[in-house]
């Protein structure tokens, strides 16, 4: 794995937002596999590019509400995205969660 190197340092904050497994991870590929850009994604949605690339990037997570614009063009549910993201399991649960 590359090591995210601000400065001459190792960034943490820079390698989580470098994980392939996490939901921003995530939204970025179901938005490629869609062939949307983050500029047309943000005009369907009417959210700012600025915030599209922030959930990418893993600086913010989408609310409920930003959820319910992502979802339809990414052709899926709410709760589906949590699932494939592996932030839940198909029982609705959170990972790790007994």
């Amino acid at each position: 794995m590359k090591r995210a190197v601000v400065g001459g340092e190792e960034n943490p904050a820079a390698r989580l937002r470098m994980r392939p497994n996490t939901l921003g991870g995530f939204l970025r590929k179901a938005r490629i596999a869609e062939h949307m850009s983050r500029t047309s994604l943000a005009t369907l949605t009417g959210l700012s590019q600025k915030t599209i690339a922030d959930f990418e990037r893993n600086q913010s997570v989408p609310s409920a509400a930003e959820m319910g614009k992502l979802a339809p063009l990414l052709g899926l549910k709410k709760r589906d995205i949590f699932i494939r993201a592996g932030c839940i399991n198909r029982e609705g649960t959170f990972e790790g969660q007994e």
